[in-house]
């Protein structure tokens, strides 16, 4: 990758995008979409495309007509934003709120994308807080609902996650107002592939934590007892993983959701986890399931 770094390589393939005006530079616009989804997953090559001003031009393919460099412009952009010294540059009004608009696209597919770029400018706090200030809680939220597919429900979920993990309570509260909070608990029922569940209890592990009134809600509407389900059935690594982190978040500083806990058996749960999936938890996971523990 170095050697592309060193070369004119991404130099010419931005001016493609640049110039997508003439006929020429509009029949390479496919191809050189397809090299830049591909390189951009590098950390050196993103890098390199935040000094070539990528964010803006790849924004600027939102607008255009054609899903389908919606669609590779949003892949491409939410590849760049992963890497740390790219966040200033996707995390302008501008590139936040094109991003953000793509969301109301008729397209459930450049819905799930633009939901997965979203995600991925939330991984700063800068892009975070611009996506809040947009309205991005309740437009993401909006994609929870049931008329949608499941996969995009998912990548909402996940979105979501990230987009309240620095813990504002702003957005936990709004999350919990619009009716976003209760879509996700509904997500964690096991009528829903593992996927979306494990993307609802990481939205909701952020959504919670430390909110009495978001926690109360959740044990309301039979969280807790869902999430003590997931753990008691074997839930595959990623979802087990989340269940303890979104249990965690649910009961910590709520008396009223540790008894209920106490009251159903949550610690013989939690117990048999520790014993028997304890090596294959990541560390925040192992935490969480010593946090629980201990409170209980």
């Amino acid at each position: 990758m170095l050697d592309i770094v060193n070369s004119n390589a991404l130099v010419m393939l931005m001016s493609i995008l640049k110039d997508n005006d003439s006929i020429a530079s509009s029949q390479l616009l496919v191809p050189a979409f397809l090299a830049l989804i591909r390189l951009s997953k590098d950390p050196q090559i993103a890098q390199q495309l935040v000094k070539l001003n990528a964010s803006a031009i790849l924004a600027s393919f939102f607008t255009q007509s054609d899903p389908k460099l919606h669609a590779a412009a949003c892949l491409t952009l939410g590849n760049v934003a992963l890497n740390p010294l790219a966040a200033e540059a996707v995390s302008s009004s501008d590139i936040v709120s094109a991003a953000l608009n793509l969301l109301r696209s008729p397209y459930d597919a450049i819905k799930r994308v633009a939901s997965t770029c979203v995600a991925n400018i939330a991984s700063s706090v800068q892009g975070r807080r611009q996506i809040i200030d947009l309205d991005g809680v309740i437009l993401v939220g909006e994609l929870l609902h049931d008329k949608y597919s499941d996969p995009l429900r998912s990548a909402a979920a996940f979105a979501l996650g990230n987009i309240i993990s620095g813990g504002e309570i702003d957005a936990q509260d709004l999350l919990r107002q619009s009716g976003a909070l209760a879509a996700l608990v509904l997500l964690l029922s096991p009528i829903y592939d593992e996927d979306v569940n494990s993307s609802a209890a990481w939205a909701l592990h952020h959504g919670v934590h430390r909110n009495v009134a978001s926690q109360s809600l959740v044990a309301e509407a039979g969280g807790l007892a869902m999430l003590v389900q997931h753990l008691a059935t074997g839930a595959s690594e990623s979802l087990q993983a989340n269940a303890l982190l979104a249990l965690e978040s649910a009961v910590i500083m709520n008396d009223h959701n540790l008894d209920w806990c106490r009251i159903n058996n949550a610690i013989e749960v939690l117990q048999r986890v520790q014993e028997t999936d304890n090596d294959a938890m990541n560390a925040y996971a192992k935490q969480a399931l010593i946090s629980l523990l201990n409170h209980l």
